[in-house]
């Protein structure tokens, strides 16, 4: 409708307006004609306003605020990579433009025109224009080369920026269009920043004194575009990029290790308590980060690639390094992505490579013919099968095969181009040698071009199987590694040697034919020929290894392999009759260091063997594929070249399904050249994240995702040199970054197979070493060496026990023993893992690393103090000082120290102490067992898994650093004769009150020791008396009371509440602190059986059961049944006359006999105890006892599960609460949703959770994990006497009780916790408080802001 009238704004103009507000009011003309019509047509899409930006440089700014926020966490419209890599490329693009700085300065000068002098801006006009010039000339010098998709040439005349930037965004698309224009624009003439400093300068000093300041001010912002532009564009976009990679470096190391997004945001107060996250707005910036939805870590692996494009890895060296460094969870592709970056800067480009290929193949073609024939010595390196057989040929060729470096690609490179005959000859020659470099070669030929069939080269090779057992003589270990096998059980026979081969078998003797193709339609075309030139020059079983140095294209692998399949079994009798034992197809692969590979074998009916794929036969051994011959194994396809995926169902019935994947890690090819560690770590970790990457692709498709107790297995080819405390730092370093990871996937074990150079000039000895991880938190080591029994030749595997290493499950079986299949307590683990808690038995094990940790805290202070002739691992593994990102000891968090052993530290704080023997172990478990009488808790050492109901209780005995040895213990200064206003405590008090201190404990805790050591050795636990002379006197008792979930799911019975109530009350006997750790259903309620299967129902209506019911009756059949069996005792009846069913019919309705009576259930009592209303009783019990034994003794919680009704009860009287993520609730959500009529909770998180828990003060410390609770746990008894009534104990530290305390309250608002204790402000460490620096740990910090409580 169109209609005229008079526009009246109701606006000012430059007044504030909002959304909503009426701008203007219009009044029509002919007011009489005015209709209402309704709008009827849809509503438009809502947009967000999107002006169209026309100006290059705003473009670019708005692409780089795209791009930050997306390292924020926030998705401002991009899904996926796809649209990333586009945001990413259009700033490379932008940022890139020539003229991009003269067209920044441009605006910035228009802008500030009326506010500088004229005179000033003629001068920056001039410099601009003149240099703009200059740019067009050398872009019209350079156009075609520059913009490829432009048709004819530029006009004649100016070329104005506008129509630059049309020009380079509408050619430059992609980034290697980029790389090429940016190898153009170098070309172009540089930015003239500082001739625009000069002329400014010059300007200014015309310009009076007074009048400076201001005019410099003025033009501020077009110095800042000059400094920003100066090092040119290319520098302009790096440093663009570094920004970006340092936003997310600092976002991802102040949240790595934290909670999750929600507990953060919800924590509570303005400075949140969860790990230094910051102030409240900081912490829900990096909950945003945190996002599991962010797409950051994305972005960021984009522009790792990007900076491989660019070949700028050197360049971002030191953000690399940064990014390298990165542990987090979401984190860990950014920093194997980095990493991988690094290790590719640091190693030689292809040309490097091929340029030493060819020095050294032409330095033996230079030496044809020349000198004398090598002769072999004792110290000589190999002796090759080379047709130039001088003895500097076979140096020459001796260190092309032992180079470090990948090869195999190469060598198929320099094959595709045209090369003279002797090259070629050469060039198999070392194909060859490389490739079968684990056998010994009898005799090598390369066929003259005439009898090659038109081929482009053809050698054959006669091979032999690798020794598999080398004596390694002599047997001299300085280091004491197989020092332990004179002591190992069953290895007393003097027999048993170590030798140095795998012994795992591979093939006998063969003939090679060695084939060099030049396209896959020559390989087809000339098959037959080459089996019938086969034929003719083997004797028996020949294997016919094909070399085609085309690519496969656009071909897929299992296209290609399903094609040579049918087109090999067509000539199936030829090739049987040639007796052909393997076909084997290698294809180059451009992308890829290692060629495509193909293997085929007549047994499988020439199908290719999958499990071979992309492995050379000569090192498919290697992967111990018969070691699961005791399953029926599928390979997996997962996408990957450099592992392997199997899945595998147990041959007999029973038994879970399992994933195994396998990877080879390669490097340096000869035994006498050892990897060093640095380069080992760095493989080994991108080897096993490859792996467990695959894995956790397998186990995201359907068929294969219910397998558990899976396995990795790695093979490190190259020769490691024996360092036990780098193998260790390696070992734990990997536990702690996959650890959890690989207890997520469900992986059980992991083998590392390799060879270590123990002892220089001998043999080397390969080492198995099987890595468990049970927990989650830390990994098991076993190690064992090949032995072979000299009488029965027999390869075995021989335990290891030294260097913390144990005899493990292998020890004494055959080197190619089969898997076994998951054991009970790994199934109950993995059942555990379900409910997001950890087993009760391995509970024993977090105490163990807490308790180490506490060690390696306390030792730190004094590490300084340490002197060792020894270099430390870390300066072995950096060099001289430098800095090395592959090294597991420099990347790690700055929380642990790897480098000291936790006896070492033990020692050095003891040092004070007199030195007195340190146990072995730091904890010592005794658990107590209920008796048959359930009368009282017996002591027992027992394996973990015997118990027969859901609570299990310890006795632990823990060495810490707060009581090293009572006997020695120094006592603190008594406070009785300590004035505040003295500075300095004298020592003549110390003395003087040191009797008086002793007196006032009463030795109470060493009598209760005493009484605790009797105890056990009345209860006749074996051993008992030889370890209480190592432990007695030392460290401090604890009782542990924990939750078995795998039982009924940690329901409370009888059972449960009497072994809970007399491990609870043998606390309280010995006055020793009572931990519970909680994960359970509450109190348990079952269902007799034996009446829910013979039960019926008399209805109120038989034809409307919503009517309701009478009663429950059996019939009498039934009901003499149960009388039979002896089960008439689990139900109370009384007789009723006539039909159950009230039919009032001779013959039942319902049972179709006549009954004459019925028997009424009036109670159900069940056959079996604790399923009713008994478990009441007990969960009383057990209540009143938490709350006397809070009365007598410490008492503290670790809620690692869901804490239910009774359970929950518990927790609160027990006061003391570290929880985990586990609810702490009475009912669940469910439940609660059911009463209330709709879905108010979503989780039981909502409900119990310690975002609640810990925000209203039932939760003292809230934690992220079991092995985290355990070490506040182990913490927070650091400040608790070991027996009720005795004086706490003492921990050294560098922190002096005679200094003063630094910290002064100011009149305004201040934080308290930083009078307590020295608080980092700004990154920097603040005053030192009243507390020992460190030492002061708060509780209750969620609820009550403005008060403040802890220890310290």
């Amino acid at each position: 409708v169109k209609e005229t009238g008079n526009i009246k704004f109701t606006q000012n103009e430059g007044a504030a307006i909002k959304a909503g507000d009426i701008l203007a009011t219009m009044v029509l003309e002919h007011e009489s004609e005015e209709v209402n019509l309704p709008y009827d047509s849809p509503l438009p899409a809502y947009e967000a306003p999107n002006a169209p930006i026309k100006k290059l440089n705003h473009q670019l700014q708005k692409v780089y605020e795209k791009l930050s926020h997306l390292v924020a966490g926030y998705l401002p419209g991009t899904e996926g990579g796809t649209v990333i890599s586009d945001i990413l490329t259009d700033l490379l693009v932008l940022g890139s433009a020539p003229h991009m700085p003269f067209k920044a300065i441009a605006e910035q000068i228009d802008e500030l025109s009326g506010r500088i002098p004229v005179k000033l801006s003629a001068v920056l006009d001039a410099c601009l224009n003149k240099h703009v010039a200059l740019l067009t000339d050398a872009i019209r010098a350079n156009f075609k080369e520059l913009f490829p998709r432009e048709e004819g040439a530029l006009p004649e005349g100016k070329l104005e920026l506008s129509r630059i930037s049309e020009l380079w965004v509408r050619n430059i698309r992609t980034r290697a269009e980029l790389q090429d224009a940016l190898t153009l624009t170098a070309t172009l003439p540089p930015f003239p920043g500082d001739e625009f400093v000069q002329g400014f300068e010059t300007f200014l000093a015309s310009v009076p004194e007074a009048d400076r300041g201001r005019l410099i001010s003025s033009v501020q912002p077009v110095s800042e575009i000059i400094q920003t532009f100066k090092a040119g564009s290319r520098e302009f976009v790096f440093n663009l990029l570094r920004k970006l990679i340092t936003h997310y470096c600092a976002l991802e190391e102040a949240s790595s290790g934290t909670a999750d997004a929600l507990s953060v945001i919800t924590a509570g107060g303005e400075d949140s308590q969860w790990g230094g996250w910051g102030t409240r707005s900081e912490a829900i910036d990096t909950a945003f980060f945190r996002n599991p939805s962010s797409k950051a870590h994305v972005l960021m692996q984009e522009i790792i690639n990007v900076v491989a494009d660019l070949s700028a890895a050197r360049i971002f060296e030191s953000e690399l390094t940064r990014l390298a460094r990165l542990f987090g969870k979401y984190s860990l592709e950014v920093s194997l992505a980095a990493r991988a970056m690094l290790f590719k800067a640091h190693t030689p480009s292809d040309k490097e490579r091929i340029d030493t290929i060819l020095t050294g193949i032409r330095g033996i073609l230079r030496d044809e013919g020349a000198g004398e024939k090598a002769s072999a010595s004792a110290d000589s390196p190999p002796r090759y099968t080379t047709v130039r057989d001088t003895e500097e040929a076979q140096n020459r060729m001796h260190s092309l095969v032992s180079s470090a470096e990948p090869m195999l690609d190469l060598i198929m490179h320099l094959f595709s181009s045209e090369q003279p005959r002797n090259l070629r000859e050469s060039l198999i020659e070392l194909y060859i040698h490389r490739l079968y470099r684990a056998f010994e070669l009898r005799d090598l030929t390369v066929l003259p071009d005439a009898e090659a069939a038109g081929t482009l080269v053809w050698a054959t090779v006669d091979f032999c199987t690798e020794r598999s057992f080398h004596p390694v003589t002599p047997m001299r270990d300085d280091s004491g590694l197989l020092d332990s096998l004179q002591d190992s059980p069953g290895d007393a026979s003097p027999h048993r040697q170590i030798f140095a081969g795998d012994g795992l078998g591979i093939e006998s003797s063969k003939q090679c034919h060695i084939v060099v193709l030049r396209t896959h339609e020559e390989l087809f075309h000339r098959f037959d020929e080459l089996v019938d030139i086969v034929a003719k020059r083997s004797a028996a079983s020949p294997v016919l290894h094909l070399v085609v140095l085309e690519a496969l294209g656009d071909t897929s692998d299992d296209n290609y392999s399903r094609k040579a399949t049918d087109f090999f079994l067509g000539r199936k009798e030829k090739l049987l009759e040639v007796k052909v034992n393997r076909i084997t197809v290698t294809v180059q692969n451009p992308s890829s260091e290692q060629p495509d590979c193909f293997t085929f074998y007549p047994r499988d009916n020439f199908g290719e063997r999958e499990t071979m794929r992309h492995i050379e036969p000569t090192l498919a051994y290697r992967l111990e594929l018969k070691r699961m011959s005791g399953y029926n194994i599928r390979y997996v396809r997962t996408g990957s070249r450099t592992s392997s995926a199997f899945y595998a169902e147990p041959k007999g019935k029973g038994g879970e399904s399992r994933l195994f994947v396998r990877a080879l890690v390669r490097g340096p090819t000869d035994n006498t050249e050892v990897l060093e560690y640095n380069r080992l770590y760095a493989l080994t970790e991108q080897r096993l994240a490859e792996c467990i990457k695959r894995l956790d692709v397998a186990m995201g498709k359907r068929e294969y995702g219910h397998a558990v107790n899976n396995h990795i297995f790695l093979k490190i080819l190259p020769v490691i040199s024996y360092d036990p405390e780098a193998l260790r730092a390696i070992i734990v370093w990997l536990g702690e970054r996959y650890g959890k990871r690989l207890f997520r996937l469900k992986v059980s074990a992991l083998e590392l197979r390799c060879k270590l150079a123990i002892m220089p000039n001998e043999q080397p000895v390969p080492i198995l070493f099987q890595v468990f991880n049970p927990t989650s938190y830390r990994f098991k080591v076993h190690a064992y060496v090949h032995a072979r029994d000299a009488v029965t030749g027999e390869g075995t595997f021989v335990g290891l026990e030294s260097q913390g290493l144990t005899i493990g499950p292998l020890h004494g079986m055959p080197v190619t023993a089969q898997y076994e299949p998951m054991d009970s307590l790994q199934r109950k683990r993995y059942f555990c893992q379900r409910f997001e808690t950890t087993y009760a038995y391995d509970f024993m094990e977090l105490f163990q690393n807490a308790v180490e940790r506490d060690w390696r805290q306390a030792g730190r202070a004094f590490a300084d103090s340490a002197s060792s002739s020894r270099p430390s691992v870390a300066a072995r593994l950096d060099g001289e000082g430098s800095e090395n990102v592959f090294s597991p000891l420099t990347s790690r968090p700055a929380s642990d120290n790897y480098e000291v052993s936790v006896q070492k530290l033990v020692e050095r704080y003891r040092a004070g102490y007199g030195g007195v023997k340190v146990p072995k172990h730091l904890t010592w478990p005794v658990e107590l067992v209920l008796s048959e009488d359930r009368s009282r808790c017996v002591p027992r050492l027992r394996a973990p898994g015997q118990n027969d109901i859901g609570v299990v209780a310890w006795l632990l005995h823990m060495y810490t650093p707060e009581y090293p040895d009572r006997k020695a213990e120094v006592p603190p200064v008594p406070l009785a004769n300590f004035n505040i206003d003295d500075e300095v405590p004298t020592p003549a008090n110390v003395e003087r009150e040191e009797e008086e201190w002793l007196q006032l404990q009463g030795r109470a805790d060493l009598t209760v020791d005493q009484e605790i050591w009797n105890y056990l050795e009345e209860s006749g636990i074996a051993g008992v008396t030889e370890i209480r002379k190592e432990r007695a006197g030392k460290g401090r008792w604890i009782v542990v009371i924990a939750n078995d979930i795998t039982h009924q799911i940690g329901s409370f019975g009888p059972l449960e509440d009497d072994l809970f109530f007399l491990a609870s009350a043998t606390a309280r006997r010995f006055r020793i602190p009572r931990i519970y750790v909680s994960a359970n259903s509450g109190a348990r309620i079952g269902l007799a059986t034996e009446v829910r299967d013979l039960f019926r129902v008399r209805w109120t209506n038989r034809a409307r059961h919503q009517s309701g019911f009478e009663y429950l009756y059996f019939t009498d059949g039934e009901y003499q049944e149960l009388v039979k069996r002896g089960e008439d005792r689990c139900v109370l009846v009384t007789r009723e006359e006539g039909c159950g069913c009230g039919c009032g019919a001779e013959t039942c309705e319902e049972t179709g006999a006549a009954e004459v009576h019925h028997w009424r259930i009036t109670d159900v009592v069940g056959l079996v105890d604790g399923i009713g209303v008994e478990n009441l009783k007990g969960s009383g019990l057990i209540a009143s006892e938490t709350s006397r034994a809070y009365q007598e003794i410490f008492t503290c919680t670790l809620v690692t599960g869901r804490s239910v009704g009774i359970g929950a009860y518990l927790v609160r009287l027990g006061q003391r609460c570290v929880q985990n993520q586990g609810p702490i609730i009475l009912t669940g959500a469910p439940a609660l949703n059911k009463v209330l009529g709709r879905d108010v909770y979503t989780s039981n998180g909502q409900l119990g959770g310690p975002q609640i828990m810990y925000n209203n003060g039932v939760s003292h410390q809230v934690v992220t994990d079991d092995a985290r609770g355990v070490s506040s746990v182990v913490t927070w008894l650091g400040y608790v006497p070991r027996v009720t009534g005795a004086a706490a104990g003492r921990r050294e530290t560098a922190d002096p009780i005679t200094r003063p305390v630094g910290f002064v309250p100011v009149s305004g608002p201040y934080n308290p916790r930083s009078m307590l204790d020295a608080l980092p402000d700004g990154g920097v460490e603040g005053p030192l408080g009243i507390f020992d620096r460190g030492s002061f740990r708060e509780s209750l910090g969620g609820g009550g802001a403005p008060a403040r409580g802890g220890r310290g």
